[in-house]
């Protein structure tokens, strides 16, 4: 849905407010601070309701609260400060650790001139400060609304940051609905979505977000979902993940996807890549060689000098031994890497 139809005329605010319950705004979670918040219980058409507010407001916040995806533990900023709505602020994603009782999803809407600009997600335990800007706080909001009011902003004319930031969103509810919308932004999505989607999908949606980044990497013709899917699997909890990505750097079709698996497997598992690290550079594949080289610089401090200090007085390959020489160095902070030895971004 284009942006302009979140333009709504101010005369249906009579119909908002006559639909809308409000209340004190002691009810409100404690944690969004400086904040003239209202409550509104949601009725009828969430896109609607939510398009009749911002119509109605200069600048504020409108909000709710669903479930979050099991896999994720929270979604904040800087531990130990509140995360200041009105600021340009990261947003930390934490995959889940313990059985504790699970927060909740906050998803925030920017209203501004009669338009939705802006979107940010936070779960429950992360404090926000809202900069005494006016606050809706929708109750009972349905997951399943929530996903199609958020699918409605990613459109080809916003912004990348604005579609990463409304499919991190997607990507954090709990239930069938968000997984629905992340497929269908892969299969027919604008660019930017198509590639946050597989990762949303990919990290954080449990066993169907593992099996699509991997039918991706088999299938996908477009080399930066292939990648995007490459990254979501290094990411991906699921078993099978490590030998998906040894597989890619073992196999894979292309030089650059072959190495950045290896990049990425030794990543993960750095404390035992050391055997296959050493197999591939006495290969006969150039890129992997390189790769693997590289990846020793992934490998625990002792580990990493030992290798490279191996390769330097053993291998009988001269460019083996020279960038193992100057790995070395780099190691020991007495070099920086060269540009021809880094691997593209």
């Amino acid at each position: 849905m284009s942006t302009q139809r979140w333009r709504v005329a101010v005369g249906m605010a009579a119909l908002l407010i006559g639909r809308a319950s409000f209340s004190p705004s002691a009810a409100v979670p404690p944690e969004i601070g400086n904040a003239r918040v209202q409550e509104i219980r949601v009725s009828g058409d969430l896109r609607e309701q939510v398009g009749q507010l911002a119509a109605q407001q200069g600048r504020a916040w409108i909000g709710y609260e669903v479930p979050l995806v099991s896999d994720l533990g929270g979604i904040c900023c800087r531990p130990g400060a509140p995360c200041k709505l009105e600021q340009k602020a990261e947003q930390t994603v934490q995959r889940r650790t313990n059985d504790g009782p699970a927060p909740r999803l906050r998803v925030l809407l920017r209203a501004d001139q009669g338009r939705i600009g802006e979107v940010r997600a936070y779960s429950t335990d992360c404090a926000l400060d809202a900069a005494n800007l006016p606050v809706f706080w929708l109750q009972e909001v349905r997951p399943k609304d929530s996903v199609a009011l958020l699918s409605s902003l990613v459109t080809p004319e916003a912004s990348g940051e604005t579609v990463f930031k409304t499919i991190l969103a997607i990507g954090a509810h709990a239930g069938p609905a968000a997984d629905e919308a992340l497929l269908r932004f892969i299969r027919t999505g604008p660019p930017e979505a198509r590639k946050d989607a597989v990762m949303q999908l990919g990290n954080a949606r449990g066993p169907l977000g593992f099996e699509t980044a991997r039918d991706l990497l088999l299938e996908e013709k477009s080399p930066e979902i292939r990648e995007q899917a490459l990254f979501a699997v290094a990411l991906s909890p699921q078993p099978g993940a490590e030998d998906l990505l040894l597989r890619t750097a073992r196999g894979d079709r292309d030089a650059a996807m072959r190495s950045r698996a290896l990049l990425l497997y030794t990543g993960r598992v750095s404390d035992r890549a050391l055997p296959l690290l050493s197999e591939l550079v006495a290969g006969d594949d150039p890129e992997l060689r390189s790769a693997a080289l590289l990846a020793m610089m992934q490998l625990p401090e002792a580990t990493r000098r030992e290798a490279l200090k191996d390769l330097e007085l053993h291998s009988t390959v001269p460019e083996v031994r020279h960038r193992a020489e100057l790995l070395l160095k780099i190691a020991e902070g007495r070099s920086v890497l060269p540009d021809h030895l880094k691997l593209a971004n």
